[in-house]
């Protein structure tokens, strides 16, 4: 059995709902959700807002739609974020009030649109699962072999591993890779045909 988990932690403490940002959001696209929020409705004079702390940080706040809360974010906008993962603050002001309402994390997908040529398509596990398997054939580039691996005083580069090192994290990548492509088949609804619990 799949296990699909969205981390959001919620701050209820009188009748509401959970909101409705997207979990992928594609920069240079049009992007529209509404929120209801039964205890902060716009007619009472509350703003839903998010605040998202990433690679850049990103504000966006709703417009009143009877008694949604209204995001429709423009193209000219989207297009000036930068891809990453995010987390989230959704709160609600008036006046001087504010009241956090939602946490959780959602993702900016890089806009292809704008990617010159030469891009690598990659992820990081692919990367460097690609670099250790040129490590051990003999094969790797400059820019390949420096690749490092651990951290602070344990960081090495790929070209002073052991064999027995490089096998060792070939086998860690390998799982990586294959954790990435059944998460991309279950995104797009697909059977990723094996079963493997991904945490979101």
């Amino acid at each position: 059995m799949i296990a699909r988990k969205q981390s959001r932690l919620f701050y209820f403490t009188r009748k509401g709902h959970a909101l409705n940002i997207p979990v992928t959001l594609q920069a240079g696209d049009t992007i529209t959700w509404r929120d209801t929020l039964i205890a902060y409705p716009p007619s009472d004079g509350w703003i839903l807002k998010y605040a998202l702390a990433g690679n850049n940080p990103i504000s966006i706040t709703s417009t009143a739609s009877g008694n949604d809360h209204l995001f429709n974010l423009a193209p000219a906008v989207t297009t000036t974020w930068t891809p990453g993962k995010y987390q989230y603050q959704a709160f609600v002001t008036r006046g001087t009030e504010q009241y956090t309402v939602e946490t959780g994390q959602t993702e900016v997908l890089r806009n292809f649109r704008l990617q010159g040529a030469g891009y690598d398509v990659r992820s990081h596990n692919q990367k460097m699962l690609d670099a250790i398997k040129a490590t051990e054939l003999g094969r790797a580039t400059k820019e390949e072999s420096q690749y490092t691996i651990g951290s602070g005083i344990n960081q090495r580069s790929l070209s002073r591993l052991s064999p027995e090192e490089l096998y060792t994290w070939r086998k860690h990548y390998e799982e990586e890779v294959k954790i990435e492509a059944q998460r991309t088949l279950i995104e797009q609804g697909k059977s990723p045909g094996n079963t493997i619990k991904i945490q979101f």
